[in-house]
């Protein structure tokens, strides 16, 4: 089962999400985490998540790009934290590959690994405002990647101030 978690920033999305992979099952959980922490907001976040994780059996992978790299056997569930993050690591670090289709089809193979996938990612149409030419790529990069996940997804929730409203299927 594949669940695509969105919400705007400070929606509530992640917590959403560690409470839903906590109901997939017991034992040990994957959560792939995708930020480059940099700088004092950088750190605090990677911390925040990380108590936010604590005791509910997640083992961490650090895997900022390239998603097709991991080899390792995985557990029944996975938590990727964040396909938006993922996405402007693929798009703006040296060595990334901002291909959307190549984006998909590596979450699409960890799907296949897995029992349950669950994946964490951004929200950010609503705001009406005109950005620089390589923003605006990347936002519609992530459109592109957002709808084509969606399309796959058994689940897709908005998270709005904590509350989860389902846009396809039922509660996880």
């Amino acid at each position: 089962m594949m669940t695509l978690i969105t919400g705007s920033s400070g929606s509530g999305k992640s917590a959403f999400a560690e409470q839903a992979a906590g109901r997939c099952g017991t034992g040990e959980k994957l959560y792939i985490a995708t930020m480059i922490s940099r700088g004092k907001p950088g750190v605090e976040t990677v911390a925040r998540h990380r108590a936010l994780r604590e005791g509910k059996q997640f083992r961490t992978l650090e895997m900022p790009m390239h998603l097709g790299a991991i080899r390792e056997p995985l557990p029944n569930v996975v938590l990727l934290e964040c396909l938006s993050t993922l996405l402007a690591n693929e798009m703006f670090e040296p060595g990334g590959n901002a291909d959307t289709g190549a984006i998909a089809a590596d979450v699409l193979r960890l799907r296949r690994r897995c029992d349950h996938l669950l994946i964490v990612t951004s929200e950010v149409f609503s705001d009406g405002v005109a950005y620089p030419p390589d923003t605006d790529r990347y936002l519609r990069a992530l459109g592109t990647l957002n709808r084509h996940l969606a399309q796959e997804a058994d689940v897709v929730v908005e998270v709005v101030c904590g509350i989860p409203l389902y846009r396809k299927g039922g509660p996880v």
